[in-house]
């Protein structure tokens, strides 16, 4: 089977994975085996836990997403690749270890250090919403770095959803805004 019909499969599941509901991801959890590795990587902008074997494959969640929005697929790509799941800091409970620049600036350079600094051989990313756009600017900066990006639910900018005419310089007032919003609130809110 070739490289890319494998990728294509890849693809089908994650789909299907997706769309199923809460207590199926449960059981596939725990009626799937999988190889759990000692290995945990932890920075500025990230935490990432590593999982099976074989080829490499970075999962990103999406904003304000926990890494585990990915549990339910993680067993079944760990039986033949080497899962590496990021955890965002500011999202999922877990907080910024620096509060200068954008979570996605920082974010995107803490996974391209990852894969670099970890000597991953051209990694796939997939990404799903924020993650999705993440892995397109990782793939952007450094076209040599990965091999292969796929994008669950990603749209480039999300500020047209709100605005035909929305620009950057429109809407940041609004980013600042809305992260101003989330600072503000208490760990209790934050963790929920």
């Amino acid at each position: 089977m070739k490289s890319g019909s494998k990728f294509a499969i890849i693809v089908a599941i994650l789909v299907a994975v997706f769309s199923a509901t809460h207590s199926r991801a449960e059981e596939v959890k725990q009626n799937t085996p999988i190889v759990k590795s000692n290995y945990s990587y932890e920075d500025a902008g990230i935490v990432v836990t590593t999982i099976g074997k074989g080829r490499d494959i970075v999962l990103i969640p999406g904003l304000g997403s926990a890494a585990s929005v990915y549990d339910a697929i993680v067993p079944e790509l760990a039986k033949k690749n080497r899962v590496h799941i990021v955890q965002l800091k500011g999202y999922a409970g877990l907080k910024l270890a620096k509060e200068e620049g954008s979570i996605f600036e920082n974010a995107q350079v803490s996974i391209a250090n990852y894969i670099k600094n970890k000597k991953l051989k051209k990694p796939a990313l997939i990404g799903h919403s924020m993650g999705g756009e993440l892995s397109m600017a990782i793939n952007a900066r450094n076209p040599n770095l990965v091999s292969k990006v796929l994008v669950v639910d990603a749209l480039t900018f999300y500020s047209l959803l709100f605005s035909p005419q929305a620009t950057p310089q429109i809407m940041e007032p609004q980013a600042k805004a809305f992260a101003n919003m989330i600072k503000a609130q208490s760990n209790e809110q934050y963790e929920t």
